[in-house]
C-alpha cells in the first residue's frame, strides 16, 4: 500500500501485493477439504486473469513510456480506470470476461465466502458443511445458475467433519 495521493488519507492498493495476498489464501481454502476443488479453480482462475491483465497493461505502458515510474496500472485503480478507458467494458455494468474487473469482483465475493465460513467454523456446534452453505447463500448463490448451484449444494454437503478440518487449518494444535 501507498499513499495514493487522492486525498483524505486514500490509499493505492498495488495490484502485485494483491496477487501474493490472494496466492496466500489458496491453500487455506484447499485445507478446507477436496469439496472446495470448484472454488479453488475458480479461485486459481481469477488469480491468472488478474496477472494476465495486468501484465498485459503493464507491459504496454512500459512501451509507451520506458522512463515514467511507477505505471499507472501498478494500482488497482489505475489497472481499472486504464480498462474503463479501453472501453471493453459494456453499458450498464457488464463488465468483460477476462478483465481485471471480473477477476477482482470474483476475488473479492470468494475473501467474503472464506470469511463467512471461517467465522462459522469458530461457533463449536457449526458443521463446515453448514458454515459453508451458510457462507454461499449470503456472498456466492445468487450469481450461480442452477448447474453450478446444483455441484456447489452436493460439493458443501460432502464436506469432511469439523475435527477433520480444524486439524487441517491448525496441524500444531492438539485435537481436544
Amino acid at each position: 500500500f501507498v499513499d495514493g495521493g487522492g486525498g483524505a488519507g486514500e490509499l493505492e492498493l498495488r495490484v502485485g501485493a494483491l496477487l501474493e495476498a490472494f496466492a496466500t489464501v489458496l491453500p487455506v481454502v484447499d485445507k478446507l477439504g477436496p469439496s472446495l476443488f470448484l472454488a479453488i479453480w475458480n479461485d486459481e482462475g481469477n488469480h491468472k486473469k488478474l496477472r494476465r491483465s495486468w501484465e498485459k497493461q503493464r507491459d504496454q505502458q512500459i512501451a509507451l513510456t520506458p522512463n515514467v515510474e511507477p505505471h499507472r496500472c501498478a494500482s488497482v485503480r489505475g489497472l481499472l480506470e486504464i480498462e474503463a478507458a479501453s472501453g471493453m467494458h459494456k453499458a450498464g455494468g457488464v463488465l468483460a470476461d477476462p478483465s481485471a474487473a471480473i477477476a477482482l469482483l470474483w476475488m473479492r465475493r470468494s475473501l467474503q465466502f472464506l470469511t463467512h465460513l471461517l467465522h462459522g467454523l469458530c461457533d463449536a456446534d457449526a458443521t463446515p458443511s453448514a458454515a459453508a452453505r451458510a457462507a454461499d447463500g449470503v456472498h456466492l448463490e445468487a450469481y450461480h445458475g442452477w448447474v453450478l448451484k446444483q455441484s456447489y449444494n452436493v460439493a458443501l454437503n460432502t464436506m469432511p467433519r469439523r475435527d477433520e478440518v480444524m486439524q487441517r487449518l491448525y496441524p500444531r494444535v492438539p485435537p481436544v
